[in-house]
């Protein structure tokens, strides 16, 4: 008999979207599975799709609380599922019918943890097929993992997602593995971190079995953060990623290469600031600058950066000399210029598919 899955589904206001994912679960091929449906305060009608639900399948269990989040909605699922094995969706999302079976094959008695890629859609239209490139199904130890794909890939989905992937309960259980409920950054990929520390290996599935929306304003996690939320999180992660490497022994060899995530972080935070949306005054996205660029970590790692990327090569080089005022005007500038190219790529881009339209229909008539 096949092992029972529990099925984690947080919800929170996506009524759009809520069938759609629904029913890509118990469309599954694997069957022997239970869905626990955890609605977080939902204000739509996302409740009610629940209870709809919950009446025509057996097997759907639904929660409903008050708005908490979605880590505490997550933990909450941990608690009551009954499966050997827990699975999470997010609500917006939806899943290939074999996502689960799959999954389940890749895990073993020497606890596996089975990921499968991500395809990325924005507005219901395929974005990007294959979060990273992974041409073959691929086994791996940890130390493999965290050098090969941590390292390189850093904070995207596909390694902080706990959605792709297949957790064995008792390891989440009795690590007292949980997501922290007192975060709205990261929580998934420091669940996933801690979950390594209690496993053997790693399997990594060159299927897009996971379809994630990217513009949906309605999870339970999109809030806009100020800079300073943003660069003292990702100084946690930073020392997360030297506590795993020096415990797997990996920390000297890989010494540079995790100096990079804090190069990403710094580049992630200084965008933020001059994005043409972002609605700080000059002097205050200068402040900002420099809450980033003068931060110990940053002065002491800033030379190991390997500013491969245009942002990165001038903070260098104009933090070394605390031009913080010429550095943020020429960021502003930089987005300024980028944001005529954009609209320059998309108006092109749209009398492009006017012409092939317009071919079409004449060639169309021509045959009729």
């Amino acid at each position: 008999m096949r092992e029972f899955v529990s099925i984690i589904v947080p919800i929170f206001n996506v009524e759009n979207h809520l069938n759609k994912c629904l029913d890509s679960i118990l469309n599954q091929t694997y069957k022997n599975i239970e869905i626990i449906l955890i609605n977080d305060g939902s204000t739509d009608g996302s409740g009610e799709i629940c209870d709809i639900y919950s009446k025509r399948h057996n097997n759907i269990v639904v929660v409903h609380k008050e708005n908490e989040g979605v880590s505490v909605a997550r933990n909450k699922g941990i608690q009551i599922a009954k499966g050997k094995f827990i699975q999470f969706v997010d609500s917006d999302d939806f899943l290939e019918k074999n996502m689960t079976d799959t999954l389940m094959k890749e895990v073993k008695i020497d606890a596996t943890l089975p990921i499968c890629n991500i395809e990325i859609y924005y507005k219901d239209k395929r974005l990007r097929h294959d979060l990273i490139p992974v041409k073959k199904k691929v086994s791996c130890s940890i130390q493999q993992y965290l050098t090969n794909f941590i390292v390189k890939y850093k904070t995207n989905p596909f390694i902080g997602s706990p959605c792709n992937k297949i957790f064995i309960k008792d390891i989440i259980i009795n690590n007292k593995i949980m997501f922290q409920e007192d975060r709205s950054f990261a929580e998934d990929f420091l669940f996933n971190i801690e979950y390594l520390y209690y496993i053997e290996k790693v399997t990594i599935i060159n299927e897009s079995l996971y379809h994630y929306r990217l513009d949906t304003l309605s999870s339970l996690t999109k809030v806009a953060k100020p800079v300073e939320f943003w660069w003292d999180n990702y100084k946690q992660i930073y020392v997360l990623y030297l506590d795993i490497f020096n415990y797997y022994g990996l920390f000297k060899k890989n010494k540079e290469s995790i100096k990079l995530f804090m190069e990403f972080a710094v580049m992630h935070c200084i965008k933020i600031c001059f994005r043409s949306k972002c609605k700080l005054t000059y002097s205050e996205k200068v402040q900002k600058l420099k809450y980033v660029c003068e931060d110990n970590l940053t002065q002491e790692l800033i030379t190991a950066f390997e500013c491969k990327d245009f942002y990165m090569k001038i903070v260098r080089f104009f933090t070394k000399y605390k031009l913080y005022q010429l550095l943020g005007f020429i960021l502003i500038v930089h987005s300024f210029l980028v944001d005529i190219y954009k609209t320059i790529q998309k108006i092109k881009n749209t009398i492009f598919e006017v012409i092939d339209n317009r071919r079409f229909k004449q060639k169309f008539y021509n045959i009729h």
